[in-house]
């Protein structure tokens, strides 16, 4: 067959055959017969013929227009007719709309020849570049009636159910392009021959063949005065999309139905009148659309069709649109459908069985049933299923193709058993369920316990928890409270407030009396989604909370209460998840924020004691479940959650006599490291609780980290200060109109006689801030970065046993270390001098939690800004980073300079 080496122009229709886009003109002799005249020359494409004449398509054919056919011979016909899945057996029993498909599907408005039918158009063209072309076929070609028994049993069919009757749908309504992989697309791609082995279903040998949705073309660039024919060796029956291909093949059933979960009809008010018109009938006519992040027209379809509005990490929904026959996954610099199309990698009906009985018997035991999975674990498992992109998911780059975790899927070219080219891409059937990272992380016991753990999920999902949970570099233990436990949950920034309750004898006690928070999915919403209430309750010595029957107040709507839920989140999860194995034997575990956890084991019981929990006598809280996960483990718990200690630094220390020495070094007329609020004007947060109540400060030095305090003795401070090296308490109080301050300069000779009252002012403003500084510079050397505590589990973060005490060297800017050592029985820490102190656990003085919070807001708006949380242990000694010198003597020299 003859092959053409230009274009040529035929009145108005100009289709190009050249690099350098000559265009001729006239009908050159040699230019042949037209492409209807040639077909019937041959003398074996009899039905095409049929198919031409029969849509009233033999004038274009033979005389005017500009075509490309993709034309399959009579014996390619007849063994179509024994084979289709349409379960047509002869010509005679095609419908208009079937013919069209055959025809239409395999015809383009233009003149190619093969190898310019890889361009994309521009100016210069963009060579090699198509992978995609749009074809002769109208979105009127294939509408499909759907039957009543086909349309899936979810929410957003059940209107169009209901009425009780087959009805008229577009698969999409968008026209569908063909896919063609053709030589000089693939040699500009790098896609290997290899990779068209597997995507042919082992039928290609060699990227030098052309392939056009599915098809192998024989005999390329047959020449005729309106346009080319291509043989190719079968029927292009049509073009279906990926999401039809999956539901057309009988093996892949359990992921169409996993995919109808997604789909939704929406009416198209164009396409019925154009319907009605076209067939002469009376029909609403719907498009299938899939709720995902990009669907038709580039935009995310969120909406259900009774107007719900969807979120991603909410809801389920897809990464993308798997009907969209035009889908384009990037369309920035004029990137559009020609250039990509998408993937979908579909285990067979046998592998997903076999996954379900396997390593998804977790979910089987929850469900019993795969259709009672929840929607938001099935989109979890299809959408690590769905690449974006066909030319980065080839075979030869499957180790590339990356899971929810960014780490590779582990799809093999081994794995695909067929491959079926779609109009949109292309849907690798394989023989393993590749799921994602997440379902074996220990994440997962939230997800797919949805209907007792979906509020913690929605908090690990929506609050950016997730992917940190999806290391499979760590270890992680993740301590999950169901649903019921977080309708209790006590909010920190009602911390200190109490009740007096009369019992019926008349006598009165009083109570803790903090806000209880409950935080729960709210349904009644034409969007569900996390809401909380507040309610007043009191709390016994030993943690015992009852709620008071007083109504409850719902959280501020709009952008306040939503803050306040995500700061309970935020704070809630950073104390539950734990880097490290709460089973390997220790007692005290640091959490991601850095409180640290209590963990007790009786025989198999697990318990858990947050700071408040310990507070109040050992209440603790058992874990009802274990979930092993790839990454650490999972543990359930039913009752309390484990929550942060509501004593600040300042509350602690006032209230233990044997920390009294340490205290009145930090709160004296001197002192400055203590606060009631921080910050100025909208910006002023106040310590928890926000009205200070019991007269509770934060410390200063403490930021939205965790923190180790070693408190000297009383004896210790006492011995320092009936030393001289450091002020005694009754000189650590200024008097009124400062008489206790003069009198000591006078009797430290620190005003000469000559001094003018103005100059004593001065002097008096200097020996304040000498004293001050001592003060702060011995309080600082006792306070050190990051929590530890006697039988707290090794951080996996922190090496050796070198820590940064809060004091700075003036000379290298550097913080002054401590060496601090510690098991499961003691702790001594070292300072720079060289002295060794032991922690006490005599008195039970060590491993006492602290937790300071600064509040943003006040009354039922306030939220928690952030917190910092202490480890406070009584020392036999005190801690000095130099040679000390009389404290007198520091202000002398202070004084001098």
């Amino acid at each position: 067959m003859a092959l053409a080496a230009c274009g040529l122009l035929i009145g108005a229709s100009m289709f190009v055959s050249c690099k350098d886009d000559n265009l001729l003109t006239g009908q050159p002799s040699w230019l042949g017969n037209s492409i209807y005249e040639r077909l019937q020359e041959d003398g074996h494409f009899n039905t095409t013929l049929k198919l031409i004449d029969d849509l009233d398509q033999h004038e274009v054919l033979s005389h005017t227009g500009s075509k490309t056919l993709f034309a399959a011979n009579d014996e390619a016909y007849e063994k179509w007719f024994a084979t289709n899945n349409w379960g047509v057996k002869r010509y005679e029993d095609l419908t208009v709309q079937q013919k069209k498909l055959l025809l239409n599907n395999s015809m383009i408005n233009n003149a190619y020849l093969i190898e310019l039918l890889s361009n994309v158009s521009g100016n210069p063209p963009k060579e090699g570049k198509c992978m995609r072309r749009e074809t002769a076929a109208t979105i009127y070609d294939s509408v499909y009636v759907m039957q009543l028994s086909e349309m899936p049993n979810t929410d957003a069919w059940a209107e169009l159910k209901s009425r009780g009757k087959a009805v008229p749908v577009m698969r999409d309504a968008t026209s569908a392009p063909m896919i063609h992989f053709l030589p000089a697309f693939m040699k500009s791609n790098q896609i290997t021959s290899e990779d068209l082995h597997v995507m042919t279903n082992g039928q290609a040998s060699s990227i030098s063949e052309a392939w056009v949705n599915g098809k192998k073309v024989l005999d390329r660039d047959i020449t005729c005065k309106n346009g080319y024919i291509h043989m190719v060796d079968g029927v292009i029956e049509s073009s279906p999309n990926m999401a039809q291909i999956v539901h057309e093949h009988q093996n892949m059933s359990l992921w169409a139905k996993f995919l109808d979960r997604f789909s939704a009809p929406y009416y198209n008010a164009t396409a019925t009148r154009e319907y009605n018109r076209m067939y002469n009938n009376e029909d609403s006519v719907f498009d299938v659309r899939y709720l995902s992040l990009l669907s038709v027209g580039d935009r995310a379809n969120l909406t259900m069709p009774n107007g719900t509005t969807l979120s991603d990490g909410k809801d389920p929904v897809l990464d993308f649109d798997p009907g969209w026959n035009q889908f384009i996954y990037n369309r920035q610099d004029d990137h559009d459908l020609h250039y990509d199309a998408g993937v979908m990698i579909v285990p067979t009906d046998k592998a997903l069985m076999e996954w379900w009985n396997g390593e998804g018997r977790e979910l089987q035991d929850e469900y019993h049933e795969l259709d009672s999975i929840p929607g938001m674990t099935i989109s979890k498992l299809l959408r690590v299923n769905m690449k974006n992109s066909l030319l980065k998911t080839l075979p030869s780059k499957f180790e590339m193709v990356l899971n929810d975790a960014k780490e590779p899927l582990g799809i093999k070219p081994e794995n695909v058993d067929s491959c079926f080219m779609g109009c949109n891409g292309i849907v690798y059937l394989v023989n393993k369920v590749f799921t994602p990272a997440e379902f074996a992380s220990v994440a997962y016991p939230a997800l797919a316990h949805e209907s007792t753990m979906d509020v913690i999920y929605w908090g690990i999902s929506n609050r950016n928890f997730l992917p940190y949970l999806l290391s499979m570099d760590s270890y992680y233990s993740l301590i999950l409270p169901t649903n019921d436990v977080l309708l209790s949950y006590i909010d920190p920034c009602s911390y200190g407030k109490t009740r007096e309750v009369v019992d019926d004898n008349g006598e009165s006690t009083v109570l803790e009396s903090p806000d209880l928070i409950e935080i729960y999915y709210d349904r009644d919403q034409r969007t569900p989604t996390i809401s909380a209430r507040r309610y007043q309750c009191t709390v016994d010595a030993d943690g015992n909370i009852t709620k008071l029957p007083t109504p409850p107040v719902k959280f501020p709507s709009g952008s306040t209460g939503d803050e306040m839920i995500r700061k309970i989140f935020d704070d809630m999860l950073n104390q539950l998840i734990i880097v490290g194995d709460i089973e390997d034997g220790h007692e005290y575990y640091k959490s991601k924020g850095g409180t640290l956890v209590h963990v007790t084991r009786d025989g198999n019981d697990i318990n858990i004691e947050g700071g408040w929990q310990l507070e109040h006598n050992n209440k603790k809280t058992a874990v009802t479940q274990v979930y092993k996960k790839d990454n650490g483990k999972s543990y359930q718990i039913e009752t309390l959650l484990p929550m942060g200690s509501q004593r600040s630094l300042y509350m602690l220390l006032r209230e233990t006599e044997q920390f009294s020495g340490f205290f009145n070094l930090l709160e004296n007329d001197y002192g400055s490291l203590l606060l009631t609020k921080r910050g100025t004007g909208s910006n002023t947060y106040n310590p928890s609780p926000s009205n200070t109540l019991n007269g509770n400060k934060n410390f200063s030095l403490f930021d939205n980290y965790n923190y180790t305090v070693f408190v000297p003795s009383n004896s210790a401070i006492e011995k320092l200060q009936n030393e001289g090296y450091l002020p005694t308490l009754d000189l650590l109080e200024r008097g009124e109109d400062d008489t206790i301050i003069d009198s000591l300069c006078l009797a430290e000779n620190w005003y000469p006689e000559s001094m003018t009252s103005t100059d004593r002012e001065t002097t008096k403003s200097q020996v304040a801030a000498a004293i001050t500084k001592i003060l702060e510079d011995f309080i600082r050397y006792h306070v050190m970065d990051h929590s530890v505590a006697i039988g707290m589990a090794p951080e996996y973060s922190h090496e050796g046993n070198g820590y940064e005490s809060m004091k700075r060297d003036p000379e290298t800017g550097r913080f002054i270390p401590l060496e601090v050592n510690f098991d499961m029985n003691s702790m001594t820490v070292k300072d720079r001098m060289g002295h060794t102190y032991q922690v006490q656990k005599a008195e039970g003085l060590y491993n006492k939690m602290c937790r300071e919070y600064w509040v943003k807001g006040t009354g039922n708006s306030a939220r928690i800004y952030m917190a910092n949380d202490a480890m406070v242990h009584l020392i036999d000694g005190a801690l000095s980073y130099e040679k000390m010198k009389p404290w007198r003597q520091v202000v002398r020299e202070y004084l001098n300079k």
